[in-house]
């Protein structure tokens, strides 16, 4: 969650020069998240990576790998779509020097109880839940919840 909401980036990721579409390396690679909805028919069952090709080497190179992949053409649009750091630095959350604070005065458990408490279970657990299992199996980890909850009373 942390993570996502950008807390706890490096202090240069936030002006990376490199975080853009005109790369100086030969490849970029990276998540292709949301490769789903824009190429159903890919097996990604585990994930998929994005691999950008930025030079005439990279392409002489990804001739000679393509066997030993499995690839399908797709556009810098769709891939940064859901992976802006292709595109643009990561974004600066406002409130990330006031944790960075927390963190550095009262450790792991400040950061635990001035933020994770607040925000609870449900930003942290059901995402990585709904992720790998689907979305529709949301009702029925909310009703487990509810009946840990009530056991627990």
């Amino acid at each position: 969650y942390f993570f996502q909401k950008g807390f706890f980036d490096r202090e240069c990721c936030y002006t990376c020069p490199y975080a853009g579409p005109m790369r100086p390396g030969d490849f970029t690679m990276g998540d292709f998240w949301g490769i789903e909805r824009f190429h159903p028919d890919f097996p990604a069952g585990q994930g998929a990576s994005v691999l950008l090709v930025n030079s005439p080497k990279a392409r002489s190179l990804m001739r000679e790998m393509q066997e030993a992949l499995i690839l399908t053409e797709s556009t810098l649009e769709k891939a940064s779509q859901f992976n802006g750091q292709l595109v643009n630095p990561t974004h600066r959350n406002p409130m990330r020097d006031q944790l960075m604070k927390t963190e550095r005065e009262s450790r792991f458990e400040g950061v635990y109880r001035a933020y994770c408490q607040t925000v609870g279970p449900k930003r942290f657990l059901y995402p990585a839940v709904q992720t790998r299992l689907g979305r529709k199996l949301t009702p029925q980890i909310l009703r487990v919840r509810d009946k840990v909850r009530e056991r627990r009373k």
